[in-house]
């Protein structure tokens, strides 16, 4: 059940009737809910600068995990991503109200899952787009630090004051801040590193599959329940057929990055 956050005139937020202040900022608006917190629009009373504002809470019926070590983890990792990568900055984080913060850097901007569905981009702009979101996750992954959530979800289309797209230098593709790092733990680190380039697969697959996503699966099904594997020619030639042979040779470069095949340098 979403929780209920109130932004209050002297800058603190009410959630689900805890009040909680953040020293040196204003609360303004509530612009994200995810299963692990909260995040907030807000104005640093001292730098006079937007930043963004995470608070950690549990958002889910069922989720025991201790939210305060969460968001220790996630802000750990994402302040120690090297300097000029496309990950949300963190300045500071602490505690209030017996909850964990973070304070970081604001983007206006959409996520990729909602630029692929308003956008319909062509096919190429999405091609352009994976290229330099896989090469900015296979610098910024190592064994020990790695993003483990990276869904379209998690991937922040940047826009201007006006609305518009901002694109990367000399490129048509659209520029974008990685956000909200992972802090799920599995059975183990090895494990979890899996999970994170698994996720990452699926991302560059919606990708360059948008479209006719549904209706491929629907026909993958057809082929694998008559013994056809996805690396038989029949199976080639209908990806190619329906401009699937894109996201097919890129399900297998991006799983090849995974500890099963190699672990990239941090």
């Amino acid at each position: 059940m979403p929780p209920e956050a109130i932004v209050n005139s002297d800058g603190s937020v009410l959630v689900n009737g805890l009040e909680i202040s953040v020293p040196n900022v204003r609360m303004e608006e509530l612009i994200g809910v995810g299963a692990n917190g909260l995040v907030f629009r807000a104005h640093h009373l001292f730098l006079e600068r937007e930043l963004a504002v995470k608070i950690w809470l549990t958002n889910k019926k069922g989720d025991r995990r201790d939210k305060f070590i969460q968001g220790i983890e996630e802000a750990r990792k994402t302040a120690n991503i090297g300097e000029g990568r496309r990950v949300i900055h963190i300045y500071d984080a602490g505690t209030a109200s017996g909850v964990f913060y973070a304070t970081m850097d604001y983007y206006r901007g959409i996520t990729l899952a909602e630029w692929l569905r308003s956008y319909s981009p062509k096919l190429m702009r999405r091609v352009r787009f994976a290229a330099f979101l896989n090469s900015e996750v296979f610098h910024i992954t190592s064994e020990t630090s790695f993003h483990g959530d990276l869904h379209t979800n998690n991937v922040l289309i940047k826009v201007d004051d006006r609305g518009e797209l901002i694109s990367v230098e000399r490129s048509h593709s659209p520029d974008f801040m990685i956000i909200d790092f992972g802090t799920s733990r599995f059975t183990s680190r090895g494990y979890s590193l899996r999970r994170h380039w698994q996720v990452f697969n699926e991302t560059i697959v919606s990708l360059l599959n948008f479209g006719g996503h549904f209706l491929s699966l629907r026909r993958d099904r057809f082929f694998q329940n008559r013994g056809f594997s996805t690396a038989t020619p029949v199976y080639i030639i209908y990806s190619v057929s329906s401009f699937r042979v894109g996201s097919w040779i890129a399900g297998q470069l991006v799983w090849c990055r995974s500890p099963r095949c190699r672990t990239p340098a941090g």
